[in-house]
């Protein structure tokens, strides 16, 4: 499971939570949530070159041979379920859609593998080969290709008779062109021609999944400044429903929500059986759901199906809001905001808790101020977090206690600019490894690539938002 944190504190000098700025994290959370449920499906297609032919000034005469596979990558949104085939048997019919869709003459494509979600299906060995390869063929279908950018619906057949009709949407050609050679299988010689770089197609427009547009209360089917969101399942959020000091479990698509921890009226106190203001909440493989409860300075265990939850002991907090678990090792991160830290609950019996970023630094100063949304990166063993009042993204590696500025100002200056951000509150890591952050202060949500440079001249892309505050889609 994955989970996409997002947090911030906004506490007031009497003590109650600022909630006038918990529109972004609201939105980065079902945005990152919408995309989890999303998968690409890349379709390797052949075309026959009558289609060049009626394109324009007889590029190629000889209709027995086919261009070189093209490589189109859509998103939809299957989702793949444990025991389900993945070998789809209808590729023709497919193939037909795709012509229709593009514009191609009938029988101008054939398809000859398909891949959903790196999962690769039907390989057609014995696909013809051309002898050789002609450059202006492959530049002209791959140019039409990624300038199409409009969706169109496929129906697909997998072999185990589930028919599926999916919106695809193409991939858009981003960035720059990067050569590549191709030998001839006769002669040896080596055409150079050029690859588009291709990236997922973003969709500008949201969809609300949880929750009614500008209208709180606690009713069952209201949320009021939800701060936070894990995907418990492939179609079921839990999410911490801050203002209403509840914690609900939202399957995608219901009208209403049920409270799995807190009290379904809104009661907020100290009580075992009451939140309040929670900012953050995970749930690990049993059902057990872990809540930052902010405003109480506290972190809860509320074991799957309870009534109340219990005190996770260790040191003290001051403003919990991000929360993210390690299912290998059984621990607790906790964004210690007020005291510019992360907390880590090893949660053994007794639980064992210990400052694993901020104050500990190798080389001081501590680089957090305000942390605030959090992730676990466990291929790296590393926390990336939300450092909010630095308006940066840190990379801190939990082995050696050094860090790296991932996205951001490193001296903390807030901006604008793709390569500066405001107030950032939530961050997460895409299945590619891309950063994902709820630039708060922005109003908008922007993606880094992972990785170098990290002296903050990396320049992000804007994927929802405008800039602006604002409720439409």
């Amino acid at each position: 499971m994955l989970r996409q944190p997002l947090n911030n504190d906004d506490i007031d000098p009497n003590g109650r939570l600022n909630w006038f700025t918990g529109s972004i994290p609201c939105m980065f959370s079902v945005f990152i949530c919408i995309l989890l449920s999303a998968c690409a499906v890349a379709v390797i297609l052949s075309l026959i070159p009558v289609y060049l032919k009626n394109a324009g000034d007889n590029i190629v005469n000889d209709y027995s041979t086919e261009t070189g596979d093209i490589t189109q990558t859509f998103v939809s949104n299957l989702i793949l379920i444990n025991g389900q085939s993945t070998t789809i048997t209808n590729f023709d019919q497919i193939a037909q859609q795709i012509e229709v869709a593009y514009g191609f003459p009938a029988g101008s494509v054939r398809i000859t593998n398909i891949v959903i979600t790196d999962i690769s299906t039907n390989a057609d060995s014995g696909r013809r080969r051309r002898d050789e390869f002609y450059r202006e063929k492959r530049q002209l279908i791959s140019a039409l290709f990624n300038t199409h950018a409009s969706n169109f619906p496929v129906t697909f057949v997998f072999a185990d008779g589930r028919s599926i009709q999916l919106e695809l949407f193409a991939c858009k050609a981003t960035g720059t062109f990067q050569s590549f050679g191709i030998s001839s299988a006769t002669t040896g010689t080596i055409t150079t021609t050029r690859a588009p770089v291709c990236s997922l197609q973003w969709i500008a427009i949201g969809t609300t999944v949880a929750g009614v547009t500008n209208n709180s209360s606690t009713d069952t089917s209201r949320l009021n400044t939800p701060r936070d969101v894990f995907l418990d399942t492939v179609n079921t959020l839990v999410v911490a429903d801050t203002t209403n000091n509840r914690i609900q479990r939202w399957t995608i698509g219901a009208i209403q929500g049920a409270t799995v921890a807190g009290q379904a009226d809104g009661g907020v106190g100290t009580d075992a059986t009451q939140l309040s203001g929670p900012e953050g909440v995970v749930v690990d493989p049993n059902g057990n759901i872990y809540v930052a409860d902010t405003v109480n300075n506290r972190v809860q265990l509320w074991p799957f199906g309870a009534t109340q939850g219990t005190t996770i002991t260790g040191l003290a907090l001051n403003t919990p809001a991000g929360i993210a678990y390690d299912a290998n090792l059984n621990r607790l991160f906790v964004a210690d905001t007020g005291n510019n830290q992360v907390i880590q609950y090893t949660l053994s019996n007794p639980v064992v808790s210990a400052v694993v970023a901020g104050t500990n630094a190798a080389v001081p100063p501590n680089p957090l101020n305000a942390p605030t949304g959090i992730f676990y990166d466990a291929s790296s063993n590393s926390l990336i977090i939300a450092n909010r009042d630095a308006n940066n993204i840190i990379q801190w590696f939990l082995a050696t206690n050094t860090f790296l500025v991932l996205a951001g100002d490193p001296a903390g200056t807030a901006g604008t600019a793709l390569n500066r951000l405001s107030a950032p509150r939530g961050v997460a890591l895409d299945s590619n490894r891309n950063i994902i952050v709820a630039d708060t202060g922005n109003h908008r949500i922007i993606l880094f690539a992972f990785g170098p440079p990290t002296d903050g001249t990396k320049t992000g892309r804007i994927i929802a938002g405008t800039g602006a505050a604002g409720n439409d889609d």
